[in-house]
Parts: C-alpha cells; sequence; structure tokens
C-alpha cells in the first residue's frame, strides 16, 4: 500500500482590497527577493551620494531699517514712522516677518524673508521700495538707513579683559588696541567693543556768557558742526608745480586757551573750544574769536550710559 502525500493549498481569502491583493501576490512571488535587494542598494547609494554638511548654510535675508526723529516720543515715532513703513514695506515681495522697535526719536524696523529668498533680490527690493517713497517721509524724519544682517553674524568668541588696577575707560582703550590687531587675521568677519567708556570731547557753555553775547547753544552746537570738517579748496599751479589747497581743519581740545573776548588768558587749566564768530556780531576793536571755557577738561571719558551684565 503505497503512502501518499497529501498537499495543503491554500486559498487567498475572500473579500481582499487593492492592498490586500497586492500583499498577498508578493508573499509567494520569486520576485520580492530581487525587488528588497535592489531597494537596498538603491538605498546605500543615496547615503553615499548625497551631499553632506556639518553646518548647512540656510539663505534667510534680514535687514535692518533705521529712521531718526529727533525730539518726538516713543508713541509718536511708532504711529509717524514704525506703523507707515511697517505698511510700505509689507508690499515687498517675499516678505515673511516684520519687527519694529520704537524708541525715544528713532525707530528700528527688522525685515525677514522667506527661507531660500535671494539676498541680493532682497536688497534690491527694498532699497527701491523705500528710496522711491521719499516724498512719504513726515517733517523732522530723517532718510531711513538700511543695513544688512545674516542668520551667520552670531559670535564665536567674547573676550574679557579686566584688570585691578584699570578703569573702565583704560579697558576700553586697550580693547581697541586689541580690536586692531585681531582685524587682520584671515577668516575674521565683524569684532564690535562691548561697555567701557569711550572717549569724547565734552563741551559745558557758560550761560553768563552766552546770554552776554547773544548767542544760544543751538548757534554753538551748529558753528562747532561747521567747523569741524575739513576738505579739498582746490589747488594752484607755481613754478611747473601744482598744489592742493585744503579748508577747514577738526575740532580738537587743548588746555590753553589762547585769546578770549578781553584778551590773552595764559594757562588754563580747563580746556577750552574756541568758536569763530561774524564780523558783524563782534565787539568793536576786538578779535572775533570767543572762548569757552569748561570747569572740567573737556578731552576724557564719555559717561556711562549703561551697565553690561
Amino acid at each position: 500500500m503505497a503512502d501518499s502525500k497529501s498537499k495543503t493549498v491554500m486559498h487567498p481569502p475572500k473579500n481582499l482590497r487593492l492592498a490586500g491583493r497586492i500583499a498577498n501576490t508578493f508573499i509567494d512571488s520569486k520576485l520580492t527577493p530581487l525587488v528588497i535587494g535592489a531597494a537596498l542598494l538603491l538605498g546605500a547609494f543615496s547615503i553615499l551620494k548625497t551631499p553632506r554638511e556639518e553646518e548647512p548654510q540656510i539663505v534667510v535675508p534680514m535687514l535692518d531699517v533705521f529712521v531718526q526723529m529727533p525730539g518726538a516720543s516713543a508713541d509718536e515715532v511708532a504711529q509717524r514712522v514704525s506703523l507707515p513703513m511697517e505698511k510700505l514695506l509689507r508690499e515687498v515681495p517675499g516678505v515673511e516677518y516684520i519687527y519694529s522697535i520704537s524708541h525715544p526719536g528713532v525707530s528700528m524696523l527688522v525685515v525677514r524673508f522667506y527661507v531660500g529668498a535671494k539676498e541680493e533680490d532682497a536688497i534690491v527690493q527694498t532699497y527701491n521700495k523705500l528710496y522711491s517713497n521719499f516724498d512719504r517721509i513726515p517733517p523732522g524724519v530723517s532718510q531711513p538707513i538700511i543695513k544688512v544682517r545674516s542668520i551667520d553674524d552670531v559670535p564665536i568668541m567674547a573676550l574679557t579683559l579686566w584688570g585691578k588696577d584699570y578703569d573702565s575707560y583704560r579697558l576700553r582703550r586697550i580693547a581697541g588696541e586689541l580690536e586692531n590687531s585681531l582685524k587682520p587675521l584671515s577668516d575674521v568677519s565683524e569684532t564690535k567693543i562691548i561697555g567701557g567708556q569711550p572717549r569724547q570731547i565734552r563741551v559745558v557753555l557758560d550761560t553768563q556768557r552766552l546770554a552776554a553775547y547773544g548767542l544760544t547753544p543751538g548757534a554753538i552746537v551748529a558753528q562747532l558742526q561747521n567747523t569741524n570738517s575739513r576738505g579739498q579748496a582746490g589747488s594752484f599751479a607755481r613754478d611747473n608745480r601744482e598744489f592742493q589747497v585744503e579748508a577747514g581743519t577738526f575740532s580738537r581740545a587743548s588746555k590753553t586757551c589762547v585769546r578770549s573776548w578781553s584778551g590773552f588768558t595764559p594757562d588754563v587749566r580747563s580746556t577750552c573750544v574756541t568758536l569763530r564768530r561774524s564780523l558783524r556780531t563782534a565787539p568793536p576793536k576786538q578779535t572775533p574769536t570767543s572762548c569757552l571755557q569748561t570747569p572740567e577738561a573737556a578731552q576724557g571719558r564719555q559717561p556711562a550710559r549703561s551697565v553690561p551684565r
């Protein structure tokens, strides 16, 4: 009697949907191992050929727009400068976010574009939008200043200067020398000094002399700005040589006031700033030069406005 082997035949379940019928087809198919192997080889090839960077370059154009409105409060700056400029910059294509900060007399807007936008196109479009609407600037508002920012503008190293016998004024001067030595290094993009007291020329006006000569502080400021300039005034030729003529000079502090309205003033300890007045307002038979003496040395450190933490 011969033994007979019984074979079990697997019948697919009935009422299968599309996904079930496709899976049932590949379960017993001989092509399934080949498809799996091809998928593994394709994945390995894509991993080897795909470019990779430790720090991928993400282009996010950002612009800072600064506008000044001297004498205005923060609310006035927000209503007359920040809000109209926000509405105007919203019309620039590709702008994603706009942040505005209003300070007394100053407004700053941060314009951020979409990721991947071309930086050159963003800068050109922003410049065109602002400069084509200069006629809408309210009276007393300065022209906008645009500064380009980048997502890569992140400090990678911070140096702190400290000295037991050094104050903030001297430490800042040392930091300036250190900054000059770091600038020539390769791959150094930008350096910035934070804190300390920078140098300045401080002018303290004598109210009694201002009243006696009929001057105002605004006139003194305007005169200082006009005299603190120097430029080319032309040239002339003589003996086959050309001479360049420079006019004006820069303001500087001195330890001795050479001449005042009353005459010579020898060895003045405080710093004097010499201002030239016109011949029409000068008293008769006197040199048209006024000396405003300051009780303290005018050349020194700037008062601390903020304390870094």
